[in-house]
């Protein structure tokens, strides 16, 4: 993955639920930007489409020697996101 302060877009399969308790899966980008072994991911869609998804404005994480670690307060939607997060940054890597 890159170094300090840089960014890198991915995409990644998020489930939303809509109104009438429809459950789909839809393609989120997201705009990643790292620091040291902290990262934020910043989901580049409208916050009415966040509301569906439960995305927050930003997902936090660290990666390191123990490997993903997410904030105590990060629901399991989000842990499954940023899992998929990461597995897309390590792909990019290796094509580099």
């Amino acid at each position: 993955m890159s170094t300090s302060n840089n960014f890198s877009s991915v995409s990644v399969l998020v489930t939303y639920q809509k109104d009438n308790n429809t459950v789909t899966k839809e393609i989120v980008p997201f705009r990643v930007y790292q620091e040291g072994h902290r990262y934020k991911a910043i989901p580049l869609i409208a916050a009415e489409q966040r509301k569906y998804s439960q995305l927050p404005s930003e997902l936090l994480f660290e990666l390191g020697n123990k490997g993903i670690i997410c904030p105590a307060n990060t629901d399991e939607s989000n842990k499954s996101v940023i899992m998929d997060i990461v597995q897309e940054l390590r792909i990019q890597d290796d094509q580099y």
